[in-house]
């Protein structure tokens, strides 16, 4: 008896809402997102069932109901009810870690694993800082995860670690959002679906309110960010900062045991099940688990020995680690062979860029900024205005005045080694520095004086004492 928008919303607001779509996003991508996608998920679901409600009055088709018989062994009044009289601790156990860990894990392993594989290829093969090279502005960017994510078939809980992961290789949060949102809840086999159970202009009212819901929170969800100063890769996988580096490992190691366990003794998706009857047809073989095992055997032992393969972007150099000691430096741009994880690892910088802080006052950290740095955003006129920093900016003269200083730091890194493993909080300590140096000169003198005569012997005595802090520093 639920009517046409009432479907819908069910359908649009179900998969986004779960409590492990939530989990997930919270774990591999912020708290932010994780709040703004099941937020997004019941407005977008919200509107596109309005949609169908005002605008498809057609009598939806009637679906035989389901007998009473069938699930008399979950909800009849003869099944027993023992378990109400368990203690807490047990059913603690028997509903929620056995849930979790068997039930649960077991229907989501097949789409966790496919959005696992997919992170790691894009990792693996797709350059940081490709996605806004090439998609273009945020509005092209968001169109083009559209259009991506409504034919294809993902889940809630495997779209999420892809979308971290082009987060991390530069696609805006909105643009992230955008595919979070029109992934789960569309598909080429469910919109067939759909179109054929609630017809072709419900189906339109489906597709439509997904758009514009998308793109708004999309465009929502970046504006946040950039109003609070957000880096757009910030608190990515944040909750691996929740336990020890031993606890991660053992996390990982249950992680990876409980997904071959299910992966071995859980019937596949329905949805899998046609994909590998279409590729028996074509490949002429049958893609069973004996095969699937070895061939996952194989796949891993090879994405294993790939990361014995460091690549050093063009302008950086590398230093390789083994067992967190420092065993080369000056890597030149390229491939370079060492040792597999987690034996070395291969860290890189780019020594001859320019680095810039601001300091008492502070540019908009959008999409655009990053993109085309500070010139550019001084060229605008002030359409990005920047944010003042009263605790930075204002200091004490020699004669007693308040003087508010707005200035920037452009520097260069001397030694790599040093700076990325010596150390912590770059920018935090650059502008700390710079702000004692001058209050060193500033404090000598008069305001007249700073003002007119000597502002440039100011300057040259605080890029002197600032050099020799950084110096000291490291």
């Amino acid at each position: 008896g639920v009517s046409k928008g009432g479907t819908v919303s069910f359908l649009i607001s179900t998969p986004e809402t779960g409590v492990d779509s939530i989990a997930f996003t919270w774990g591999l991508m912020n708290g932010v997102i994780a709040i703004f996608r099941p937020v997004s998920a019941l407005i977008t679901a919200i509107v596109a069932g309005l949609f169908v409600e005002f605008f498809d009055t057609d009598t939806p088709p009637e679906i035989t109901e389901v007998s009473e018989d069938t699930c008399e062994n979950c909800c009849s009044d003869s099944a027993p009810h023992a378990q109400h009289k368990d203690s807490i601790g047990s059913r603690f156990w028997n509903k929620g870690v056995k849930y979790a860990f068997t039930d649960l894990f077991g229907d989501l392993v097949y789409w966790l694993t496919m959005g696992l594989v997919m992170s790691g290829i894009i990792a693996a093969l797709v350059p940081t800082g490709v996605m806004e090279q090439f998609l273009g502005g945020r509005l092209s960017s968001m169109l083009i995860m559209l259009v991506i994510g409504i034919p294809l078939y993902v889940c809630a809980s495997s779209s999420t670690p892809i979308a971290a992961i082009l987060m991390a290789k530069g696609l805006s949060p909105g643009a992230a959002l955008v595919f979070l949102l029109a992934g789960p809840a569309t598909n080429a086999a469910g919109l067939l679906l759909i179109n054929k159970i609630l017809g072709k202009k419900s189906l339109a009212l489906y597709l439509l309110a997904i758009i514009i819901c998308s793109l708004g929170m999309g465009f929502l969800l970046d504006y946040v960010y950039e109003l609070w100063q957000i880096p757009p890769v910030s608190g990515l996988a944040q909750g691996s900062e929740a336990l020890p580096s031993w606890g991660a490992i053992l996390c990982l190691l249950v992680f990876v045991g409980l997904i071959l366990y299910h992966l071995k003794t859980q019937p596949l998706p329905e949805e899998l099940r046609k994909l590998q009857t279409f590729l028996q047809k074509i490949l002429g073989f049958r893609l069973d688990w004996q095969f699937t095992r070895k061939g996952a055997l194989y796949l891993g032992f090879f994405l294993y020995a790939t990361t014995a393969l460091a690549i050093v972007p063009p302008g950086e150099i590398g230093m390789e680690k083994v067992f967190g000691k420092v065993v080369k430096t000056g890597m030149a741009p390229g491939w370079h062979f060492c040792w597999p994880w987690p034996i070395a690892s291969v860290d890189s910088l780019a020594l001859n860029a320019t680095r810039f802080v601001e300091a008492g006052f502070r540019l908009p950290s959008s999409i655009y900024s990053r993109k085309y740095g500070f010139s550019k955003i001084q060229g605008q006129g002030g359409s990005l205005r920047s944010k003042g920093k009263l605790d930075e900016s204002m200091v004490l003269t020699g004669d007693e005045n308040l003087m508010g200083l707005t200035y920037g730091i452009s520097y260069k890194i001397n030694d790599a080694e040093k700076f990325l493993y010596g150390i912590k909080h770059e920018k935090d300590l650059v502008r700390s520095l710079a702000r004692a140096a001058l209050v060193e000169s500033i404090a000598r003198r008069k305001i007249d004086l700073i003002y007119t005569t000597q502002r440039n012997q100011v300057e040259q005595e605080a890029m002197k004492r600032l050099q020799n802090y950084l110096d000291d520093a490291q």
